[in-house]
């Protein structure tokens, strides 16, 4: 959104009250902007990828949304319907949920599969570019390389989670020369705030109230969309489809979780590591 346009509502709000007006634009040019802010005369409603039940709905799966509900809400749990849920959930982990995505996906699904998979692809790597090109544009050349650094990093680091949970993320190694938290804390500060990324803080007790038990430093990034993890790792389309892209399926999974627990209102995550991890 351009920023004048953002200040702009203050007046609308001032001069003509009755007048509902809704504004959309990218946080990448708002969050940063120099511009004075209205405050106090807007509200905020933050916008997420779609959720899984939001694709099923996007896709006009009635069936497996009725499914669904019923897995929900019912102790018995068919193994029709897990199979379905499962075969819906894999398209999902490769289409994600960013909207253009899946309105492409979907507008060749029924005719042709293999061609609206590729597409789904295709505009996910234009998408990815997109972001890289906002960084130059609203962080400046240097800062623009630290950030696309450290998005790069996160589906790499991910990837090499094996057979356990996702670790903590690592500082070492992302940007040539840095290798400590305070290092990295402006690109990925920028980055959460842009919502490109998901930070979950680690407590070392899971109690009540959880932020006395986190540390600064000690956080999980994840993806903001599952669909541009694939895409950034450059996971075949039919590997996620099969589910054959090797033991390092567990970090889809919770980032998938991540990515719905963040658009069901949860503003901050946490998770539980012992102090031994």
């Amino acid at each position: 959104m351009c920023p004048k346009a953002l200040t702009s509502l203050k007046y609308f709000c001032e001069d003509l009250p009755q007048l509902h007006l809704c504004c959309a634009g990218s946080l990448l040019g708002t969050a940063l902007a120099d511009e004075s802010f209205p405050v106090g005369k807007v509200e905020f409603l933050p916008m997420f990828p779609m959720t899984f039940t939001e694709f099923l709905e996007a896709v006009n799966d009635e069936m497996s949304l009725d499914v669904l509900k019923d897995l929900q809400h019912s102790e018995y749990q068919s193994q029709t319907s897990h199979d379905r849920i499962w075969e819906r959930l894999k398209t999902y982990y490769l289409t994600g949920g960013m909207p253009k995505v899946v309105k492409s996906f979907r507008d060749l699904c029924d005719e042709n599969m293999a061609a609206a998979i590729m597409t789904a692809r295709a505009v996910q790597k234009n998408l990815i570019d997109a972001y890289y090109k906002d960084f130059a544009k609203h962080s400046g050349k240097i800062n623009a390389m630290h950030i696309a650094s450290v998005l790069e990093d996160v589906p790499i680091q991910l990837s090499k989670n094996i057979n356990d949970s996702v670790k903590r993320y690592r500082f070492k190694g992302v940007i040539p020369g840095k290798k400590a938290f305070t290092d990295l804390q402006g690109p990925i500060n920028w980055l959460e705030k842009a919502g490109l990324i998901i930070k979950v803080k680690i407590c070392n007790r899971a109690e009540i109230p959880l932020e006395s038990f986190c540390k600064y430093n000690l956080f999980k990034l994840y993806m903001f969309d599952i669909g541009i993890l694939g895409a950034m790792l450059e996971i075949p389309e039919t590997s996620l489809l099969l589910q054959n892209y090797g033991i390092i399926r567990g970090y889809f999974a919770e980032n998938f979780a991540a990515q719905e627990l963040r658009a069901s209102g949860s503003a901050k995550l946490h998770s539980w590591q012992s102090r031994n991890s």
